[in-house]
Protein backbone atom coordinates (compact mmCIF):
# COMPACT_ATOMS: atom_id res chain seq x y z
CA UNK A 1 0.00 0.00 0.00
CA UNK A 2 1.33 3.37 -0.97
CA UNK A 3 1.17 6.77 0.73
CA UNK A 4 -2.05 7.78 -1.05
CA UNK A 5 -3.86 4.66 0.12
CA UNK A 6 -2.60 5.11 3.69
CA UNK A 7 -3.85 8.71 3.65
CA UNK A 8 -7.31 7.59 2.48
CA UNK A 9 -7.45 4.91 5.19
CA UNK A 10 -6.48 7.50 7.82
CA UNK A 11 -9.26 9.83 6.62
CA UNK A 12 -11.81 7.02 6.73
CA UNK A 13 -10.70 6.07 10.25
CA UNK A 14 -11.08 9.69 11.45
CA UNK A 15 -14.64 9.88 10.17
CA UNK A 16 -15.69 6.66 11.94
CA UNK A 17 -18.24 5.15 9.61
CA UNK A 18 -19.17 8.28 7.65
CA UNK A 19 -17.07 7.08 4.73
CA UNK A 20 -16.19 3.53 3.82
CA UNK A 21 -12.91 2.15 2.51
CA UNK A 22 -13.00 2.18 -1.32
CA UNK A 23 -13.26 -1.30 -2.85
CA UNK A 24 -10.05 -0.79 -4.83
CA UNK A 25 -8.16 -0.38 -1.55
CA UNK A 26 -10.11 -2.92 0.48
CA UNK A 27 -9.72 -5.60 -2.20
CA UNK A 28 -6.22 -4.70 -3.36
CA UNK A 29 -3.88 -7.66 -3.83
CA UNK A 30 -0.96 -8.01 -1.49
CA UNK A 31 2.46 -8.46 -3.03
CA UNK A 32 4.73 -11.14 -1.68
CA UNK A 33 8.00 -9.76 -0.30
CA UNK A 34 10.41 -9.06 -3.14
CA UNK A 35 7.73 -8.55 -5.78
CA UNK A 36 7.76 -4.79 -5.30
CA UNK A 37 10.65 -4.63 -7.77
CA UNK A 38 8.57 -6.21 -10.54
CA UNK A 39 5.52 -4.07 -9.79
CA UNK A 40 7.65 -0.91 -9.73
CA UNK A 41 9.25 -1.81 -13.06
CA UNK A 42 5.85 -2.54 -14.60
CA UNK A 43 4.41 0.74 -13.34
CA UNK A 44 7.43 2.68 -14.62
CA UNK A 45 7.20 1.05 -18.03
CA UNK A 46 3.45 0.94 -18.58
CA UNK A 47 3.52 4.55 -19.78
CA UNK A 48 5.84 3.48 -22.62
CA UNK A 49 3.18 1.38 -24.35
CA UNK A 50 1.77 2.61 -27.64
CA UNK A 51 -1.84 3.69 -27.54
CA UNK A 52 -3.87 3.88 -30.72
CA UNK A 53 -7.11 2.06 -31.33
CA UNK A 54 -6.12 -0.14 -28.38
CA UNK A 55 -3.25 -0.36 -25.93
CA UNK A 56 -0.19 -2.12 -27.25
CA UNK A 57 2.47 -4.04 -25.38
CA UNK A 58 5.36 -2.39 -23.59
CA UNK A 59 8.12 -2.26 -26.23
CA UNK A 60 11.12 -4.54 -25.74
CA UNK A 61 13.37 -1.53 -26.25
CA UNK A 62 11.73 0.33 -23.33
CA UNK A 63 12.28 -2.66 -21.02
CA UNK A 64 15.87 -2.90 -22.23
CA UNK A 65 16.48 0.81 -21.67
CA UNK A 66 14.97 0.58 -18.18
CA UNK A 67 17.27 -2.37 -17.45
CA UNK A 68 20.27 -0.41 -18.76
CA UNK A 69 19.51 2.34 -16.26
CA UNK A 70 19.95 -0.29 -13.51
CA UNK A 71 22.90 -2.03 -15.16
CA UNK A 72 25.00 -1.77 -12.01
CA UNK A 73 22.35 -3.80 -10.18
CA UNK A 74 21.26 -6.30 -12.84
CA UNK A 75 23.21 -9.37 -13.89
CA UNK A 76 22.68 -10.85 -17.35
CA UNK A 77 20.33 -13.42 -15.80
CA UNK A 78 18.40 -10.62 -14.09
CA UNK A 79 18.00 -8.90 -17.46
CA UNK A 80 16.55 -12.07 -18.96
CA UNK A 81 14.20 -12.33 -15.98
CA UNK A 82 13.21 -8.69 -16.43
CA UNK A 83 12.12 -9.27 -20.01
CA UNK A 84 10.40 -12.54 -19.17
CA UNK A 85 8.52 -11.40 -16.07
CA UNK A 86 7.47 -8.03 -17.47
CA UNK A 87 6.38 -9.69 -20.69
CA UNK A 88 4.13 -12.06 -18.72
CA UNK A 89 2.78 -9.23 -16.57
CA UNK A 90 2.12 -7.13 -19.65
CA UNK A 91 0.35 -9.99 -21.42
CA UNK A 92 -1.90 -10.54 -18.39
CA UNK A 93 -2.61 -6.80 -18.18
CA UNK A 94 -3.52 -6.56 -21.88
CA UNK A 95 -5.77 -9.65 -21.63
CA UNK A 96 -7.51 -8.10 -18.60
CA UNK A 97 -8.01 -4.79 -20.40
CA UNK A 98 -9.36 -6.58 -23.49
CA UNK A 99 -11.83 -8.55 -21.34
CA UNK A 100 -13.13 -5.27 -19.85
CA UNK A 101 -13.55 -3.73 -23.31
CA UNK A 102 -15.98 -6.42 -24.50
Amino acid sequence: MGPSERKILAQVAKQKGVQRVPDKIKNAPELSPGNEFWWGAFMDLTSERQVGMAEGPIPWSAINLWGNALSFELSEGDRCDLHHVLGRMDKAYLEFRASKAT
